[in-house]
């Protein structure tokens, strides 16, 4: 994976930064397990969980969760510091916020690959990404942004169209959507993707 200098800056200024709040899209994927009467003895994996903001915060709402971070300086029980590439255990699911498009297209087809693979008939996906939207017209887009800490930055972005139609054959799309609500920060308000989706049994 490209970006693994620039993120070990990126949460080591985690704090002055103010990026220790949980994000908008875990409260999304709580009121989704909500709806689907989750299990306090279920596992949830966040992968690529930074900092873990997002992990802890839904250990603190009675969650079972546990992360995965290849770039991890912090010292926890609940994370593991591994290769989300290499991913093989089974969890009944799967949260990924703004890791989908640190992947090239390659390693995104591995990782859910294997995902699919290892996941179990009722287990659920949760995805949230920049989408392609407000940069280019293309359907999917290599890119460089500069960021807060002033260092650019591989993003591989799609469409949310791609990412339906490269998702279809193993997954059922139970929720898709875009919007420039969903993650503002500071100034900007770029367009973002959601995905939920479940294990596709034809398959």
């Amino acid at each position: 994976m490209k970006n693994k200098d620039y993120w070990k800056n990126f949460y080591r200024d985690a704090e002055s930064k103010s990026l220790t709040m949980p994000s908008a899209f875990s409260d999304f994927v709580l009121q989704q397990l909500s709806l689907l009467e989750w299990d306090t003895e279920r596992t949830l994996i966040d992968i690529g969980c930074g900092n873990g903001k997002d992990l802890f915060y839904m250990r603190s709402k009675n969650i079972n969760a546990y992360g995965v971070d290849m770039n991890l300086e912090l010292d926890s029980e609940f994370i593991q510091k591994n290769d989300a590439l290499k991913l093989n255990e089974k969890h009944d699911a799967y949260y990924m916020r703004f890791f989908l498009h640190t992947l090239e297209e390659e390693k995104l087809d591995i990782l859910m690959t294997n995902i699919h693979e290892c996941m179990g008939n009722d287990s659920h996906i949760f995805i949230e990404t920049r989408s392609v939207k407000g940069v280019t017209d293309k359907e999917r887009e290599e890119t460089f942004f500069k960021s807060s800490i002033g260092e650019a930055h591989f993003r591989m972005l799609y469409s949310l169209n791609y990412l339906e139609d490269q998702f279809k054959d193993k997954f059922t799309i139970l929720f898709s959507e875009e919007s420039d609500e969903f993650a503002p920060f500071k100034n900007e308000k770029p367009y973002v993707i959601r995905l939920v989706m479940k294990k596709n049994l034809d398959q």
